[in-house]
This record gives C-alpha cells, sequence and structure tokens, in this order.
C-alpha cells in the first residue's frame, strides 16, 4: 500500500478515535459532585448570605452569556482543541478557588473565571464531534452519536450528584474539590484529540469569523429560527429540572430525604430520551415531532400546575425530560447541518449565548410569581412561554420549505 492510502485510511480512524476521546472528556467534565450542596457549602462552610449566593449566580450567568460568542469564535480560529484545554484549565482553576478560599471578594471572580471557562467549553465538544464524524465518513450517524453524547453528560451527572451527597456528608468542601480534581483529568482525554481543521490558508481571523457568522445568521431564516426555536425550547426542561424541582417538592411536602433520589430519576428520564432518540424521531418526521415538543412541554407543565397529587407532577417533569432527551440529537443534528465549518463552533456559542440569557432572565420570573402568588402560576406562566417555541417552530418549518433545501450544508468540504 503506498503512503498516500496509507494516510488516507489512518486518517479516518484517528477523527473516529475522538469520538471515544469526546464521549470521555464529556463524562469526567460532567462529574459535577458539588451540584446537590454547593449552595449549603457557600451559606455553612463561607458564610454567605443568600443575597451574595444569588448575585454570584446572576453574574455568573451574565458572564457566561457575554463570553459565549467571543469564545466560540476563539475555537473556530484557534482550534476546538485548543479552547477545550483553555476551557477545561480555568474551571478546574475557578473550583479550586472556590473550594479553598473564604471571603466573598476572592470567590466571586474565581466563579467568573469557572464561568468563562464553561464558555470556552461550550460548542467546541459539539462542533469536534460531528467534524470528526464526517472526517470519518460517518456524518450520518451524528444523530446517534450525538444521543450518546447527552446520555454521557446526563448519567454523569446524575450518578455524580449521589456521590456528591455522601462526601457532603463528611466536609461540605470534599465535592467542590474533587469535582476540580476530575474536571483536570479530562485534560488528557484533550491532549489525546486530533484537531479536525481546515488547511491552514483557509483559517480565517477572529474577526473575519464573527462577520461571517453574522451574515449566515442574517441571510438564512431556517437557521435563524433553529436558533432560537432550540434555545427558547431548551429552557423548560432546565427550569424544571434544575430551578423548580426542590420547590415543587417542598410544597408538596415530600420529605428532603427523597429529593436525591427522584433527582436521579429525572435525569434518567434524559438518559433514557437521549440514547433512543435518535431511533425515536425519523428524520423525514423530525419537523412534525418538533412541531408537537412545545404542544407536549406545555401541556405537561399545566397538569403540573393544577393537579395537587405530587407523583403525577413528578411524572410530568419525568416526560418533559425524556422528550427533552429524543429531540435533542435531532435538534444539534439540524444545526450543524446548516452551519459552516469555518464558523460551526461560532454559530452553537450563539445558540448558548441565547440559551444561557433566557435562563438567566427566567429564574427571577420564577421566583417572583412563586413568591407573591404560587408556584403553580409559574408553571402557567413557563406554560405560555411554550406558545413562544410553537411559533418559533412554525417559522422554522415554514423557511425550510422556502430556502432550507438549498441553503442546508450537509455537503462541506471534507479535506483528504
Amino acid at each position: 500500500m503506498s503512503a498516500e492510502a496509507t494516510a488516507t485510511v489512518a486518517g479516518p480512524d484517528r477523527f473516529q478515535r475522538n469520538i471515544r476521546l469526546v464521549y470521555l472528556y464529556q463524562c469526567f467534565t460532567n462529574l459535577t459532585l458539588f451540584m446537590p450542596v454547593w449552595i449549603v457549602f457557600l451559606r455553612t462552610e463561607r458564610h454567605l448570605t443568600l443575597t451574595q449566593v444569588t448575585a454570584i449566580m446572576g453574574g455568573a450567568w451574565l458572564i457566561t452569556a457575554l463570553a459565549e460568542v467571543p469564545t466560540g469564535a476563539i475555537a473556530d480560529t484557534l482550534g476546538r482543541r485548543f479552547s477545550l484545554m483553555l476551557g477545561t484549565i480555568l474551571v478546574a482553576g475557578g473550583m479550586v478557588l472556590v473550594a479553598v478560599v473564604e471571603s466573598f471578594w476572592v470567590i466571586l471572580p474565581a466563579y467568573f473565571v469557572w464561568s468563562v471557562g464553561m464558555a470556552l467549553q461550550s460548542g467546541s465538544d459539539v462542533a469536534l464531534l460531528y467534524e470528526s464524524l464526517q472526517l470519518s465518513g460517518r456524518e450520518k450517524d451524528y444523530p446517534a452519536v450525538a444521543g450518546r453524547s447527552f446520555a454521557v453528560i446526563q448519567l454523569s451527572q446524575a450518578v455524580s450528584s449521589i456521590l456528591g451527597g455522601l462526601l457532603a456528608a463528611v466536609a461540605l468542601y470534599l465535592p467542590m474539590l474533587v469535582t476540580s480534581v476530575l474536571t483536570a483529568l479530562a485534560l488528557i482525554f484533550v491532549a489525546r484529540l486530533r484537531e479536525p481543521q481546515q488547511h491552514e490558508e483557509a483559517r480565517p481571523s477572529y474577526l473575519g469569523t464573527l462577520r461571517e457568522a453574522a451574515t449566515l445568521v442574517r441571510r438564512r431564516a431556517n437557521l435563524r429560527y433553529l436558533i432560537l426555536f432550540t434555545s427558547t425550547l431548551a429552557v423548560v426542561p432546565w427550569l424544571v429540572v434544575f430551578v423548580t424541582f426542590q420547590p415543587y417538592l417542598s410544597d408538596r411536602r415530600i420529605a428532603v430525604a427523597w429529593f436525591g433520589l427522584l433527582f436521579l430519576v429525572l435525569r434518567l428520564a434524559s438518559v433514557i430520551g437521549s440514547r433512543f432518540g435518535s431511533r425515536a424521531v425519523e428524520p423525514r418526521l423530525a419537523g412534525r415531532y418538533l412541531l408537537a415538543a412545545p404542544i407536549v412541554f406545555a401541556a405537561a407543565l399545566v397538569i403540573i400546575a393544577v393537579v395537587r397529587t405530587w407523583w403525577v407532577g413528578f411524572a410530568m417533569m419525568a416526560v418533559i425530560g425524556f422528550l427533552q432527551g429524543t429531540i435533542r440529537p435531532s435538534l444539534s443534528d439540524l444545526l450543524n447541518q446548516r452551519a459552516t465549518r469555518a464558523v460551526r463552533a461560532t454559530l452553537l456559542s450563539l445558540q448558548s449565548l441565547i440559551y444561557t440569557l433566557l435562563i438567566a432572565a427566567s429564574q427571577p420570573v420564577f421566583g417572583v410569581v412563586t413568591d407573591r402568588w404560587s408556584i403553580g402560576s409559574a408553571y402557567l406562566v413557563f406554560a405560555a412561554f411554550c406558545a413562544v417555541a410553537l411559533l418559533l417552530v412554525l417559522l422554522w418549518l415554514r423557511s425550510e420549505r422556502r430556502d432550507g433545501a438549498a441553503t442546508a450544508t450537509t455537503a462541506d468540504a471534507v479535506p483528504e
């Protein structure tokens, strides 16, 4: 076999190895042992007031939102591998500082460093997965691969939440400290990744990448509405699991001892949905499935709001989690197909930016409505929010029929 032929065969094999390495990277960076106890840790061990804790949360979401698109452009300009490596270092370093320092004025900037690191990670792993499949000749497998990726993330977070509770019983700072060590270990897998880059002479400048991404979104309605719909729809499951879940159970007089197990069930519902989403959602039926999703979300939220039986509401939360898992691979695949390689990470970061801003705005809405009226009223507000997602998916489907086929970019050139 000639040297050229050998390189052609070895190249796809090396890029296919990226997929396993990204799975391992996502596993280690999502072993978030601190998740069930970090607010308790900050209030009990670091003696922060709830006002200070929420100031940290709000500031961190804002920092992440502002950093999303610039860090996505860094990934497109300097490489996905570089972005993942720098982001992982910043996240691990920020966690260590939060775990060991005591002053609010040190914890605050440490958490901001952590947030910038998360923005650098955001989108780069997804873009690297998609492009590695392209270079391996397996682009059509992306929905299944994305489903497994999301399942790895969800399962890692679910399992680690139980372990974090056990460590917290020993010392409240341990979950944060151990998480930082596990995050740093993920650098082993990043170092072994192969960058799926363009020809060096074609590498764009940072500002050029931002301009190209802005032009692409402005000119292509199908891409614009898809980004808006994906961001809007993703807010509802996040709020249900991470914001409303504990207040709902408290409102229904469920003992705190059950929270961890019930949280695990919700995460497993998303894992199962992610694992089988590529089989459940056929490409030709994806539009109808996505059209039904905000309707089902709204119906589930109304049931949670009006039915007092806690396990009925909890079952509806599990339905939302499962449905999110099934549709996420399809949404990710659709967005990757319609993004050119030169700006893929930037566009994924733009989607993440919108999602982050919506979450930052919706959390105080939940708190105000719940405090002033009831938690059921807050669920009804979010059910109404699903109407926005429904409108966006209708606009996306119309734009797809008009110009989607002409602008889809599934035939990105793959360097030999």
